[in-house]
């Protein structure tokens, strides 16, 4: 065998074993939009999408780390010059026009709710509690994650129902959902892409620009590590990259964690949102749910804390939503109402009334409780606390030292009465 038929053998099993290359986001697009028989119209959506998206994607990914060797800053006489409007509402104090905004709260304190009346006022142009106004109705892209069609469907119908509006009107056309059973994923650019090229099409359709888009939950949306930070500055430059190319409005739903030692000492509630601070830092707006009261079944009170980082805020809030269920036990009727926005502190009353449930709650695990137990299940609020132990103190509910036993328990009633249990001494103090 020659050398120059060896050189040939050679390089043509190379170009055997050469692994063939990656499709490109436009053909992984074009080939899935072929397989679901997608038409030209959103064809070209996709297209475009795939083109724009990208590049915003790197920009506001690369934001840390590259070098600008423009000169820093301008002069204010520059800044008067360029006229740049106000910030804009598109839910008064509430809602801006354009940015990317977080509801959280707790488990159980009804975001879901309050998303989907909010995404039902605007494409309704209702102003939500009557006290937020809705200059002009718009179209909402609602993605949820958890909840079923079913259940959109009868929260949706609940919330219309109290608001007075028709199952047929001209709002409907103008509130666009997907239902659990579609994945989606904002690290993987070709998902993203669908998203967006979705709500381009429904775009086209109403003949409207979407002015929301709301993902709930945030955590079912990404595979990104939440507590990790630089894993959650990604997640958020992808979402503001969507923001800048659909120009509207973002809001994810999010969790917060329970009051405890480690969020004692967080005030503000952005900063008790679950996973990295970097999500808090990212976000253009909020509106952040805590001290929860009602029977969580049928009613549900949070204090809302507003915030907007370029603009006046609606302060902070308490918000009810009280729910109707029909004799099958499904909701037939959702009814919100607000107080009036206030200061940010805890009021006596509604710390007494927290204080309250909480000492009922734990005595149901079982009493009695010294005032160490009692502080280290409440957390974090000295306010709560210190109600609390007024109230266990003057009903006997607070266990005091005897010869190193507790004196006697009690136990609350559904009336809120305390009974003596049996036995004085109850149990052992560890010395």
């Amino acid at each position: 065998m020659t050398d120059e038929f060896k050189a040939t053998v050679t390089a043509a099993s190379k170009r055997r074993r050469k692994k063939p290359a990656e499709p490109t986001l436009k053909q992984q697009l074009a080939e899935a939009c072929a397989e679901m028989g997608g038409d030209a119209g959103y064809h070209a959506l996709l297209d475009h999408v795939a083109d724009k998206l990208p590049p915003i994607i790197l920009e506001q990914e690369s934001k840390s780390s590259t070098v600008n060797p423009k000169i820093v800053g301008i002069t204010f006489r520059q800044i008067i010059r360029r006229d740049a409007p106000p910030p804009e509402y598109l839910v008064q104090n509430l809602i801006p026009k354009e940015g990317v905004g977080a509801l959280s709260g707790e488990p159980k304190a009804a975001k879901s709710w309050d998303a989907t009346y909010y995404a039902v006022c605007v494409a309704a142009g209702r102003s939500p509690f009557d006290k937020f106004a809705v200059h002009c109705p718009a179209p909402v892209f609602y993605y949820y994650a958890e909840d079923t069609e079913a259940a959109v469907k009868t929260r949706v119908l609940a919330i219309a129902a109290e608001l007075g509006l028709d199952p047929d009107g001209d709002w409907v056309d103008r509130l666009v959902m997907q239902p659990r059973g579609r994945p989606l994923d904002v690290m993987n650019t070709a998902q993203l892409c669908v998203l967006a090229a979705s709500v381009n099409r429904y775009s086209q359709i109403t003949g409207q620009k979407f002015a929301l888009l709301i993902l709930d939950p945030l955590s079912n949306i990404h595979s990104g590590e939440e507590d990790k930070r630089d894993s959650m500055v990604k997640v958020m430059a992808r979402l503001h990259a969507l923001e800048q190319y659909l120009g509207l409005a973002i809001l994810f739903i999010h969790h917060s964690g329970k009051e405890n030692a480690d969020t004692k000492g967080r005030k503000r509630g952005g900063q008790k949102m679950r996973g990295s601070s970097a999500i808090h830092g990212a976000v253009d707006f909020g509106l952040y749910l805590s001290h929860l009261r009602g029977d969580m079944k049928t009613e549900f009170i949070a204090r809302v804390e507003s915030e907007m980082k370029a603009a006046r805020s609606a302060g902070t809030f308490d918000r009810t939503l009280k729910i109707q269920d029909s004799e099958k036990g499904n909701a037939e009727r959702a009814t919100f109402s607000a107080s009036e926005p206030g200061d940010d502190t805890i009021p006596t009353d509604l710390a007494s009334e927290r204080a309250l449930d909480v000492v009922k709650k734990l005595f149901d695990q079982g009493a009695p409780l010294t005032r160490d137990a009692l502080k280290k299940k409440i957390g974090g609020s000295s306010a709560i606390f210190e109600r609390a132990v007024v109230i266990a103190s003057n009903e006997g509910w607070i266990a005091q030292r005897f010869h190193g036993k507790h004196s006697q328990g009690y136990e609350v009633t559904e009336t809120g009465k305390a009974l003596i249990r049996d036995g004085v001494p109850v149990a052992e103090v560890a010395p």
